[in-house]
């Protein structure tokens, strides 16, 4: 049990903490609402993550059939992806106004924008469609009900933590910056989404 324990808890810092739309998201809402606006896009990532992998772990043969809806989900995130890109460019070009002047930037926006990104992620299906086999590869050839519920449980804790940390992290960056560097950084964001749009429709490209 200890390996299942160590290993939903690495995947779910590495899940958490990598790169993508959420990130640049947790970013670009932090900027303008601090913490509380980081956090909230991270929780809304979290439920979304949550409903894949209960999906996933209640049926692995479910999880496998929808992976036939990884292009439609796919052409989703891009158009989704594209307008995140378009709004942080719209925004970097106007009167910046800061985290502790405005109060545009609300918790149900942040968790309404992390919740869509994460159902629109396409990796998701692939990742909990995965887990089976990821057990199967530390030691439970067939693993129980138990080691799945241990598996979610200790992966959802490291997503926690996870997005604790990278709310804080985003809070103490971008605390101080000024009104140049505020408009950079949502200029960045705008590149980044757009980067990962495009890389999408070039996996949808690649597999047909």
């Amino acid at each position: 049990m200890g390996k299942i324990i160590a290993s939903a808890f690495l995947l779910g810092l590495v899940f958490k903490v990598t790169p993508g739309p959420v990130f640049t998201e947790t970013i670009r809402h932090g900027l303008r609402g601090g913490f509380r606006s980081a956090f909230s896009v991270q929780v809304g990532a979290i439920v979304g993550d949550t409903v894949w992998a209960v999906i996933g772990i209640v049926s692995i043969g479910f999880i496998y059939q929808l992976r036939y809806l990884e292009t439609p989900i796919k052409i989703a995130s891009i158009f989704y992806l594209l307008w995140l890109a378009w709004n942080s460019w719209r925004d970097s070009n106007r009167n910046f106004l800061f985290k502790n002047e405005t109060g545009k930037t609300t918790s149900s926006n942040s968790i309404r924008s992390g919740l869509f990104l994460s159902f629109t992620n396409p990796q998701n299906i692939m990742y909990w469609a995965a887990i089976g086999s990821s057990l199967s590869g530390i030691g439970f050839q067939k693993p129980t009900a138990n080691h799945y519920f241990v598996f979610y449980a200790f992966f959802m804790i490291s997503t926690i933590m996870g997005a604790f940390a990278i709310s804080i992290l985003v809070n103490i960056l971008f605390q101080r910056v000024d009104e140049v560097w505020a408009r950079n950084t949502y200029r960045l964001c705008s590149f980044a989404f757009l980067v990962l749009a495009i890389l999408l429709l070039l996996e949808i490209q690649s597999s047909c």
